[in-house]
């Protein structure tokens, strides 16, 4: 009786690798092939889902969002990057999920690059990593680069790290100095370079910015003074003092989503702490996701293999 189904193949084709071990291996390869084929399925069908409620949910978050908020939010930041097809990770399905800051930074570029993106903090237009700084409020004084600022900085969880602040057997350089902090955190812990390379929490941002922000905390600034000589940038809303930052209105919310996510999926590092937790929760709710927000975090859960639930 005829099959419509082709024939299995059998050790006797070609392509198929001689020995038991060999066989299982071409299985196991084709298998992760379609595993990846599948999750960029549903990553295309995830970014055409967000397409096609644009116009909808749009008007859904705009009634959510605050008259106070609305008006700070720049007119960089509503002309944002529409992705209607989320591009593809670099690498195979075996190497995509990136396990250090350099592999997140190189998945991030992927998504970022060819698109008219902003920067976190002062919302600036870049394209193809030319930042366009008539399109901001920060007027540099000199050539500044990007870089992918931690929105939870890096020692906030790496302190919790004892080859961060012991240094480490194995963290001694060519001419027999010990060292410690990020660097031996990193060469010996995973689990650091995990959350170092983490993507929900790493962003765009101008590099005097991230410079000046440094570790600081978030928190609420007193004042709305932003000379440069008093830290900050400008008229960019930013504010800092000695103990806190402060970003701008606009992007609230997403820096309290990126807290809350390193707090759920990392709850062993305190990373947010029980007295700011009510401030997050209040930007989360007065600057909810927007569609880049929402694509950016599909494209990272295709890569990843993790969304951030206070996006979705």
């Amino acid at each position: 009786m005829s099959s419509s189904c082709p024939a299995q193949k059998d050790a006797t084709d070609p392509r198929v690798p001689k020995g038991a071990k060999a066989r299982e291996s071409f299985a196991s390869a084709a298998y992760s092939s379609r595993s990846w084929a599948r999750r960029l399925q549903r990553g295309a069908q995830a970014a055409l889902l967000i397409a096609l409620c644009a116009s909808g949910c749009r008007q859904t978050r705009t009634d959510q969002v605050s008259t106070s908020t609305a008006a700070a939010r720049p007119q960089a930041d509503q002309a944002g990057p529409a992705i209607s097809v989320l591009p593809s990770p670099r690498g195979s399905a075996k190497k995509l999920r990136p396990t250090s800051f350099r592999e997140a930074k190189s998945q991030l570029r992927t998504l970022y690059e060819n698109k008219v993106a902003t920067t976190l903090y002062a919302g600036c237009r870049f394209s193809k990593w030319r930042v366009d700084y008539a399109s901001c409020c920060h007027r540099p004084t000199r050539r500044e680069r990007l870089e992918w600022e931690h929105v939870v900085p890096a020692a906030a969880f790496g302190r919790h790290f004892k080859a961060w602040t012991r240094g480490h057997d194995r963290c001694v350089n060519k001419r027999g100095k010990a060292f410690r902090g990020r660097r031996c955190a990193r060469k010996v812990s995973a689990e650091f370079r995990r959350m170092e390379g983490d993507m929900h929490n790493l962003f765009p941002t101008i590099g005097a910015i991230n410079a000046a922000r440094g570790h600081l905390p978030l928190g609420l600034v007193d004042g709305e003074a932003r000379a440069p000589e008093q830290g900050s940038f400008g008229s960019c809303d930013i504010e800092m003092d000695a103990e806190h930052f402060e970003p701008r209105p606009a992007v609230r919310g997403d820096v309290a989503r990126a807290y809350l996510y390193m707090d759920a999926t990392y709850p062993r590092f305190g990373v947010v702490d029980p007295t700011v937790r009510p401030l997050l929760l209040r930007w989360h709710r007065a600057d909810p996701p927007d569609e880049w927000e929402r694509t950016r975090n599909a494209y990272i859960e295709l890569v990843q293999g993790r969304a951030n639930p206070w996006i979705e």
